[in-house]
């Protein structure tokens, strides 16, 4: 795992903002863990810095968010070419992710097309499981669509 710090001057040598974010590979496929970012008064004389460094230290947050978020963002590359698709959302239950899709009505040919791009994903992660669930909106109101504790990705 790596980090990476960047420190930047907001303001003419009176306030500084740190950001750091982890970055580790699994797979062969790169997270970007956002550590966040914090503000503090320096000196004047002070430069900004940007530095990259090795670390076995995980940042204090939220990464099962993070990785949600990333699986989510890269899931919703990879179904990108299919325009039905309204909505996605994602859950971290335990050890695996449920994610679901909203499409307008049923319709067999974009669920071939979806069921596709969901195998295909899988086999890009074979060690994480999933859980997919495709859902019929049929005239609701998307905003009302929103299973419990998910994520709109």
């Amino acid at each position: 795992m790596s980090s990476i710090l960047i420190d930047e001057l907001a303001s003419p040598g009176a306030v500084l903002i740190s950001e750091r974010s982890d970055q580790t590979v699994y797979q062969g496929e790169a997270f970007t863990i956002y550590g966040g970012a914090r503000t503090l008064a320096v000196d004047p004389w002070k430069k900004a810095l940007s530095s990259i460094m090795n670390t076995l230290q995980i940042l204090p947050t939220q990464v099962s968010d993070s990785i949600s978020d990333s699986i989510g963002s890269r899931f919703k590359d990879q179904i990108a070419s299919i325009h039905a698709i309204e909505r996605i959302f994602i859950r971290k239950d335990g050890d695996f992710f449920r994610i679901w899709l909203v499409i307008p009505a049923m319709d067999l040919a974009i669920e071939d097309r979806i069921y596709a791009a969901q195998l295909s994903f899988m086999d890009r992660f074979p060690d994480i499981r999933f859980d997919f669930t495709i859902i019929f909106r049929e005239g609701k109101d998307p905003a009302l669509i929103r299973p419990q504790g998910a994520r709109l990705v």
